[in-house]
């Protein structure tokens, strides 16, 4: 097991090395307009990227000497030879505070603690490794060929048929359902997480797909005649955007309000506007072949470029002011109207990060919001009960013969902070050591027009600290 560790960053020869560290780590001046900040050189070809519960950004690597690597807020490259790995594909953070990680026929997770380290959970419907998200349930979600494959944090897998379907990119909507650009059948796929499939048809061949604000989606579509953008409100049809010769691929939403498009062909990423409006961004070298994009920490973005072996770091991609702005650099409602706000906040990103100690565990929660919102966050316990007049009560001695259930109680105070768009990481159940045991925490949302959210729960287990 190997690990490969170095500051390296390169951008146009012509500026000199110092001036190169500085371009690429320093932090975007508050307002300064999104830039391709340097490119970080590897040693293998990266696939997918993401950002980790430890707000660093973690890439799968093709292998076959290393297969993870970690890139630090300072820029520093550290790569990893992971025995479990073998050419992954996809990487999330999953909401249990570890990495998860797509390959032919497995699904593998990692704790970025150990990440030479892993353990591998078989998942045979995966023919072709695609991307892993967190999804709406508490689970992780991929997808290859024709099924949908739903991952808990034990490893479980469950596949769902979905007859036709050949599975690309997927992304969770956000409200309470997931997205998956079926390449094969020209369509986008709506799935509930009980498995319940609708269709957008698109025509073409969908390659990626991510969700913006208020429930709405875009995805490539690389091998349309011509090349097209598209987007789809809720409940509405795609309405398409042509991009001939960029080769459109990964796609991702940025904390901007808009998407951004990793241009294949055209060596350069695009930003994508809720209302269709298409700019492209350089500054890329020649011939890297920007393949992939994720969101990263501080309101960057990152690239992967395939065929350059690197990642690149843009920068200044900031938050529209509050009530200004259009073209998608607010919350992408789609242009026009009353400007009334009309569209709830958005949790994404969730992942708990958990700390063992010898009596339990303390934690972190780490999660994106779309908008400014009085968030609370509320930390919940599973303990067992026995039905008493409908309800499931505590299990006291004159309950014996009732049957038993499942009942969640309070395990802190409920923490309610308003927090800002953007990445977030607050103390879970006010930094107190929580017990081993099953949990769940529920996040709600309100911004300053009364929008609400739907309450979200997301599932987490803390283990007794091994000795």
């Amino acid at each position: 097991m190997r690990s490969i560790r170095r500051p390296q960053l390169t951008a146009r020869a012509a500026l000199a090395p110092a001036a190169l560290l500085a371009l690429a780590l320093s932090p975007a001046a508050a307002g300064a307009a999104p830039a391709v900040a340097g490119e970080l050189r590897l040693t293998e070809t990266p696939r997918q990227l993401a950002q980790g519960p430890d707000g660093a950004v973690w890439v799968a690597l093709a292998g076959p000497t290393n297969e993870l690597a970690r890139i630090a807020p300072d820029g520093t490259v550290t790569e990893y030879d992971n025995p479990r790995l073998r050419s992954p594909v996809g990487i999330a953070a999953g909401p249990d505070g570890n990495l998860w990680l797509t390959q032919a026929a497995e699904v593998v997770r990692v704790s970025p603690a150990d990440p030479t380290n892993g353990t591998a959970f078989p998942a045979p419907a995966i023919g072709t490794a695609q991307e892993i998200v967190a999804g709406p349930d508490g689970n992780l979600w991929t997808a290859s060929l024709d099924n949908a494959l739903r991952i808990t944090p034990a490893g479980n897998v469950r596949q769902f048929l979905v007859s036709g379907m050949q599975a690309r990119g997927i992304a969770d909507v956000g409200d309470g359902t997931l997205a998956i650009a079926d390449f094969g059948g020209a369509r986008i796929v709506r799935l509930t997480t009980d498995g319940a499939a609708t269709f957008v048809p698109t025509g073409g061949n969908p390659m990626d797909v991510a969700a913006g604000a208020g429930g709405q989606l875009a995805y490539t579509n690389p091998l349309a005649t011509p090349q097209q953008l598209g987007r789809i409100a809720p409940g509405g049809g795609a309405v398409t955007t042509d991009v001939p010769q960029t080769d459109p691929f990964g796609i991702a939403y940025g904390a901007d309000g808009a998407y951004w498009v990793a241009n294949f062909a055209g060596d350069s990423v695009s930003r994508f506007t809720a209302d269709g409006a298409v700019a492209p961004l350089p500054g890329l070298s020649a011939g890297a072949g920007p393949r992939w994009v994720a969101p990263g920490p501080g309101n960057t973005l990152w690239v992967a470029l395939e065929t350059a072996r690197a990642v690149a770091r843009i920068t200044g991609v900031e938050p529209a002011p509050t009530g200004g702005g259009s073209g998608g650099g607010g919350k992408g409602g789609g242009g026009g109207g009353s400007g009334a706000d009309t569209t709830a906040p958005r949790v994404t990103g969730v992942a708990v990060d958990l700390r063992r100690t010898a009596r339990g565990s303390r934690g972190r929660l780490l999660l994106t919001l779309s908008e400014r919102a009085t968030t609370t966050i509320k930390v919940e316990r599973r303990v067992a009960g026995r039905r008493a007049g409908g309800r499931c009560a505590a299990p006291r001695r004159a309950r014996r013969g009732a049957r038993r259930c499942v009942r969640w109680v309070s395990a802190a105070k409920p923490v309610r902070r308003r927090l800002g768009r953007g990445r977030h990481v607050v103390r879970l159940a006010g930094g107190r050591v929580l017990a081993p045991g099953r949990y769940r925490v529920a996040i709600a949302a309100r911004d300053a027009a009364g929008n609400a959210m739907r309450t979200r729960t997301f599932a987490f287990r803390v283990v007794k600290l091994a000795r």
